[in-house]
């Protein structure tokens, strides 16, 4: 890993309590092994959510939430974290989101070409694919650097399903390496 890296801890939303802890702990104990290591997550419940907590937990400065917008959950993630979201990205860098995300879910590839003139519904389940691109490739104009690596939770019931497997079709995409935890 580089010795400043950028690494990406995220997961499913389906976490038990036991799992949920074992996540904060994983996630504290990088943070004390990596004290130069920025940690990059989503802002979802489960185990972005996890993840994040623990990180804070060891640093009010290392930790960034990629959002679909940056007031996303405004009220909900009051942990210490820089935040940035796909209102703040320029119009070119959005395209290059879209075409990432196309090629790794070519089903939403209407969509996503249509993401700022889609109703609230379908827009926000597009945005949260599109904001998965951006943790991964970043985005100059924030001055966030494309991801190193990749922690995944992945749900032991339907381990493929999902925007941790869009973000996981990604970074392959990308060549960013990551590890599925057990």
């Amino acid at each position: 890993m580089k010795s400043s890296p950028i690494v990406l801890l995220e997961g499913t939303r389906n976490v038990s309590p036991p799992r949920r802890k074992k996540l904060h702990e994983f996630a504290a104990q990088l943070a004390k092994d990596q004290p130069k290591a920025t940690f990059r997550s989503g802002g979802a419940l489960g185990s972005d959510e996890a993840f994040s907590l623990g990180v804070s937990s060891v640093s009010d400065t290392s930790l960034q939430l990629v959002l679909p917008e940056v007031a996303y959950r405004k009220t909900k993630l009051t942990f210490p974290s820089q935040k940035f979201g796909l209102d703040q990205i320029t119009q070119q860098e959005l395209e290059i989101l879209v075409d990432a995300a196309t090629a790794s879910s070519p089903k939403h590839r209407h969509s996503f070409k249509r993401y700022p003139d889609l109703p609230p519904r379908p827009k926000i389940a597009i945005a949260l694919l599109l904001r998965d691109a951006l943790k991964v490739i970043g985005a100059p104009s924030l001055n966030l650097a494309p991801a190193s690596f990749a922690y995944f939770n992945l749900n032991p019931d339907n381990p493929h399903s999902g925007g941790t497997q869009h973000t996981i079709s990604i970074c392959e995409a990308c060549d960013v390496d990551y590890q599925i935890l057990d």
